[in-house]
Parts: C-alpha cells; structure tokens; sequence
C-alpha cells in the first residue's frame, strides 16, 4: 500500500523533474525561523530561551509547511501519535544540541545568547549563499550584527566572519550538511520509520537525482556512520560519537521506501499501526 502525495511532476520534455518538494522560498523558511525565534526569545518567550530548541522548532514548522503543500501533514499527525514518536524527537532534539556546538561553537553556555543566535544565523546564510554581490546583499541584511559584534569587540566571531567570505559555497551533502539535512527530515520526512537504505534512497530523490546508484550509495555510506557511530572516531574521521543516539529508527520499519513520485509504501506493520 502506498500513500499519494498531492504534489504533481514538472515535464520537461522527455525528462521528468519532481517538483523540490524539500525546498520553502526564502520567505516561508525565515517565517518559520521567527516563528521559533519569537516562541523562545520574544517578550513572552521562556526565560531560559535556547538556540537548540529554536533550530529543533524551526526546522519543525518548516517541516510541516512543507507536508502542508505537499498533502502529508495528515499522515505525520498520526505518525505523533506512535508509542516511540518522543524517543525519536528527544533524539533530534540532543541532535540539533550536538550539530549547533560543532557547526557554530555554541554550547549550553552560549544557548541562549541572542547575538550568538544572530551571528550563527549570519554565518548560516553567507555559507549557502553564492560568492560576490549576492554575499554583499546578506551583509547589508545583517548590518547590525556586524556592528554589534565589532562593539562588544568579539574578534573571534569577526575573523569567523571574515574567512567565511572567502570560502566558496558549501558543497550540497558534505558532511555538516548531510547532518543538517538528517535532523531536518528525521522526523517530518518519516525517515526514522524507515531502513537507512531507503532513507539513501530519498535523500537522492529530493536532490533530484533519484536513480543516481553512485549517490545512493555514498549516502548510505554517510549514514551507517552518523547513525551508528559507537566510539570516537580515527583522526580524519567523518563523523564522531557525539552523534551516537541521535536519529532513533523505528523498529521494524513502518515505511518500506518512497517512491520516486513521492509516494509512500507501507510495510504491513505499518498499515495497522497507522490503521491506513
């Protein structure tokens, strides 16, 4: 049994592309970025507001925003509604702890740190943004966390800031990004109720390269390491022990593969658990 998406394929010619279902315009992503921003820091947010939590929250609610278009907020509903759903969102939440304190520096002790928060979202944005004018525009946008950092003097962040100019782009799927990606679909792309092997699979398909074996392939390379990872890793190790136990899958499989036109096949575990 499968589960059909609302969402339709773009012909082009004789190719097929599927629509990008795993990208938001600019606007719906820092919509829901403020969204949890305003939950944990806004003047009726908790006192002790924390970036782990906001980053955890705002890849959420860009999550499902995106199931919104696509159909599917339904079925991740009822995938809330699974006995182990809170084992496996405890898990991404250490995981988005984790990612912050490697990515950005940013420990328990700078958690709640609002210009911290702002600097990483600075830093976030000229990383995954092309070299020259469109940086320029970024810097333009974020004039007063450059201001604010060079008048409390934080020298660090600044030459962070500095040699992040110069770098080229990001690569798509390099290893914080896989990582990245992992723990924005873990839970809204159903991808904990599926085996890693699948889970390769889909990350291919959302990149738009779903028959791509080589990509597969290093993709399932990529997550037997993250996921699996039991001790520290060997100098010029991929990924460390820090991230052992952050992306808890569900045991058996509920979800066997998704389909290349974004339908889900169930397993027969769970048609009945999901009652479909």
């Amino acid at each position: 049994m499968s589960y059909e998406p609302k969402a339709k394929a773009i012909h082009c010619g004789d190719e097929t592309r599927l629509i990008a279902d795993h990208v938001l315009s600019d606007e719906e992503a820092e919509t829901a970025f403020d969204q949890a921003f305003k939950e944990e820091f806004g003047d009726r947010a908790r006192k002790d507001g924390s970036i782990h939590r906001c980053a955890f929250l705002a890849s959420q609610y860009a999550g499902e925003k995106r199931l919104e278009k696509l159909g599917q907020l339904e079925l991740f509903r009822q995938t809330q509604k699974l006995p182990d759903y809170r084992r496996a969102e405890d898990a991404v939440r250490r995981g988005w702890a984790h990612f912050m304190a490697l990515e950005f520096r940013m420990g328990a002790e700078s958690a709640g740190d609002k210009l911290k928060i702002r600097q990483y979202l600075l830093l976030d944005t000229i990383r995954r943004t092309p070299s020259g004018e469109a940086r320029r525009r970024v810097l333009g946008r974020f004039s007063k966390v450059g201001l604010a950092s060079f008048l409390v003097g934080d020298v660090g962040f600044l030459r962070m800031l500095g040699r992040t100019l110069d770098d080229p782009p990001r690569k798509k799927h390099d290893n914080y990004d896989t990582a990245q990606v992992l723990l924005r679909y873990w839970l809204t792309g159903f991808w904990w109720l599926m085996p890693l092997q699948a889970v390769a699979a889909d990350m291919a398909r959302i990149q738009g390269d779903p028959e791509n074996v080589q990509l597969i392939g290093r993709f399932s390379y990529r997550l037997r390491q993250i996921v699996s990872r039991r001790s520290k890793g060997a100098p010029g190790a991929s990924y460390s022990s820090g991230w052992n136990g952050c992306f808890y899958s569900s045991r058996p499989p509920l979800i066997g593969s998704i389909e290349n036109d974004g339908r889900h096949v169930f397993t027969d575990v769970g048609r009945r658990l999901l009652k479909l």
